[in-house]
């Protein structure tokens, strides 16, 4: 897990709108909690102290707008860090990467390379307003 107090701060400032039920691994190592704001559609991901591979899976894009296939662009945004117990700043923006989705249903992959690093990450609602 990152050190905690930066993905507090994210989640009560950009967690907003309509919280939706997610579902961690099956592994229990992963967690995610997902909102549907106004404008965006955010899910806090972190891991419990791991490294790995795991797939998101968002379904039923329509209620951001979205029609049963096509392509959405995700901001990523890394909770940085060096040890779980050490203070840092801000989430730092680490890239935009293009999805392809198809019925309905979004899948992409969570890189942890550390056990430390939480994720954010951030695409349009396309519901705006």
């Amino acid at each position: 897990m990152a050190p905690g107090y930066p993905v507090y701060q994210y989640y009560a400032s950009n967690m907003t709108g309509l919280r939706v039920n997610t579902t961690g691994s099956t592994d229990r190592q992963l967690d995610i909690y997902a909102t549907v704001g106004e404008d965006r559609v955010r899910l806090l991901v972190g891991v419990k102290v791991n490294t790995g591979t795991w797939q998101i899976t968002v379904n039923n894009m329509a209620v951001a707008g979205y029609p049963p296939a096509g392509n959405v662009s995700i901001d990523t945004w890394g909770f940085d860090g060096t040890s779980v117990f050490r203070v840092v700043g801000s989430p730092r923006f680490r890239n935009t990467v293009v999805y392809t989705y198809s019925g309905n249903t979004l899948s992409f992959p969570v890189y942890q390379t550390d056990n430390h690093t939480a994720w954010a990450f951030e695409f349009d609602n396309h519901r705006k307003g």
